[in-house]
């Protein structure tokens, strides 16, 4: 779950991202209009980390992805 604010509209988001297995889906709410929008699956993820982080606009985690050696990298959305 993360939460910041849009930088172009200023509306503030709410975003759940749920991982399961290799598969995962992302949901971003705009609080304003109290809708729902599904964003892309972020297929690639396999553990994604439980605190995120608003910076600029942008949503932060920290994530590993599952392969022959394991790296760390951060994904962002931004509004």
């Amino acid at each position: 779950m993360g939460f910041g604010r849009d930088r172009v509209t200023g509306s503030y988001k709410v975003v759940k991202v749920f991982v399961e297995s290799m598969f995962g889906d992302c949901d971003v709410l705009d609080v304003e209009s109290a809708e729902w929008k599904k964003l892309r699956r972020p297929h690639y993820v396999t553990r994604l980390g439980r605190q995120s982080v608003c910076v600029n606009g942008s949503i932060y985690w920290l994530f590993s992805v599952r392969a022959v050696t394991h790296w760390v990298g951060l994904p962002y959305l931004d509004f």
